[in-house]
Order: structure tokens, then C-alpha cells, then sequence
């Protein structure tokens, strides 16, 4: 307990000091024309591995169905004792 008393006075003065930074902080000034040079966030294009990734998970459970029905038990009624 003795050290989170001592370390609360620390954090207090030191979320105080950031605040007061924070408002002292002028605005970021840019270049003139970043913002040709700056990405604007939207992709294009990269349908080719959208259709690659539905087609192989497509795949995987079309051969995980398969897998199921080779591997189903027969169609045998249960004994008589195991229903209820």
C-alpha cells in the first residue's frame, strides 16, 4: 500500500504538468501543398485479394462439408435402452 501513496502525489503533478504543456502547445503548421503528398485514407484497387480470400475460405468449408459426410456415422436407429 505504501508505494501507491508515494507514487500518487508523482502522478498527479505529472498529469497536471501534461495538461498544462497541452494547452501551451501552438497548432501544427504544415508546408503549403502537403496535402497532395499526404494520402487521402481510401484504398483502391486490391479487388484481385478480396476474391482470393472468399475463394479459399469457400473452399475450406466446401471440404470441411465434405470431410463431415464421409465421416457421418449410418443411418442405424439407436438401441432401445439409450432412449428416454
Amino acid at each position: 500500500m505504501k508505494p501507491f501513496l508515494l507514487s500518487r502525489p508523482v502522478l498527479l503533478l505529472s498529469l497536471w504538468a501534461a495538461r498544462a504543456l497541452a494547452e501551451e502547445a501552438p497548432a501544427p503548421v504544415h508546408p503549403a501543398g502537403i496535402e497532395k503528398a499526404v494520402p487521402s485514407g481510401v484504398i483502391e484497387g486490391g479487388w484481385g485479394y478480396v476474391y482470393a480470400a472468399y475463394t479459399v475460405a469457400l473452399a475450406g468449408l466446401v471440404f470441411y462439408a465434405l470431410s463431415l459426410w464421409t465421416r457421418r456415422p449410418g443411418a442405424q436407429p439407436p438401441p432401445p435402452g439409450d432412449t428416454p
